[in-house]
């Protein structure tokens, strides 16, 4: 369910070994996006499909526009911050969510948020500046700190609690971070990812 400490040496070099050897569009269909979440363990396809069918029908998604993504997905993170750090039991699940119809609510709301941010403690204040002077920029919304003020954040928190639970972690919570289109997950995770491949020792120009 988790990885030991010897699979994720072996995760971390396999990935690794791929990232500097193959192009990042490989690299993302082959690890990201065309492959069984680790997070599903040895699970047949059917349980990913349904889970993926089940949690669209809850938020008002189309099922192809649902990835698990992260360590969740990987087994080890590959967030330039984070160390290649292990998916464990304290590890949030990334679900990667692509719906330009509630990223509009949520980008309008993040221009106006009206009253709620009188109810916003520092916390959430600082993570919807970091929303607007970030994240935005990339066609992304991390709703974790700020999902309970969105339009659609009471249905979205009972849904992803649900989703959780039906994993076969159970008790990793799922982080949802919102695209408003598929250009948009692809180009975010792919700034990562050359980031991560410059700070291991390889610039995307393929120079040492």
């Amino acid at each position: 369910m988790y990885p030991t400490p010897q699979e994720a040496i072996e995760i971390r070099t396999r990935l690794m070994s791929d990232l500097q050897k193959q192009p990042i569009e490989l690299f993302l269909a082959k690890h990201l996006f065309e492959t069984m979440p680790w997070c599903f363990g040895a699970a047949p396809a059917d349980e990913l499909w349904k889970w993926r069918v089940d949690f669209s029908k809850a938020i008002g998604v189309d099922q192809l526009g649902i990835h698990v993504v992260g360590s969740g997905c990987t087994g080890v993170s590959l967030s330039p911050t984070k160390n290649l750090k292990a998916f464990d039991v304290k590890s949030d699940i990334d679900v990667a969510v692509i719906s330009s119809y509630y990223f509009e609510q949520a980008w309008a709301y993040l221009q106006d948020p009206g009253r709620s941010k009188y109810d916003m403690n520092k916390t959430e204040r600082d993570a919807l500046d970091d929303q607007r002077n970030r994240h935005v920029f990339w066609g992304c919304i991390a709703t974790d700190k700020i999902i309970q003020f969105l339009p659609f954040g009471r249905e979205w928190t009972l849904a992803a609690s649900a989703a959780a639970k039906k994993l076969p972690t159970k008790t990793n919570p799922i982080n949802i971070r919102l695209y408003r289109n598929t250009w948009s997950l692809v180009s975010y995770q792919k700034h990562g990812l050359l980031t991560l491949q410059r700070e291991q020792g390889k610039d995307p120009n393929g120079s040492q």
